[in-house]
């Protein structure tokens, strides 16, 4: 980044804040730092959650599952077979 590119930069912040007055400023300071700790918070809950107990019962759900549908396709398989089959 070019010395003239900074320089350019801090006098764009510098009229950018001029028509702000300190009062103004100082609560936009604590509003920023009032979401980085709400940022920060919700990022240590989110670390912090456990596991759900229900991802134990998901593979014998699915079998479960799967077991009932196939009874059901089965049955109407055979329900099938035997209304036009003969």
């Amino acid at each position: 980044m070019s010395r003239f590119y900074v320089e350019e930069l801090e006098h764009d912040v510098a009229d950018l804040y001029s028509g702000i007055s300190d009062e103004a400023i100082m609560d936009q300071q604590e509003q920023i730092a009032r979401i980085g700790r709400a940022q920060d918070e919700l990022r240590k809950s989110v670390t912090e959650q456990p596991d759900f107990p229900c991802d134990a019962f998901i593979g014998p759900l699915a079998a479960t599952s799967g077991m009932i549908a196939g009874a059901a396709l089965f049955g109407a398989g055979m329900a099938f077979a035997k209304v036009f089959g003969g």
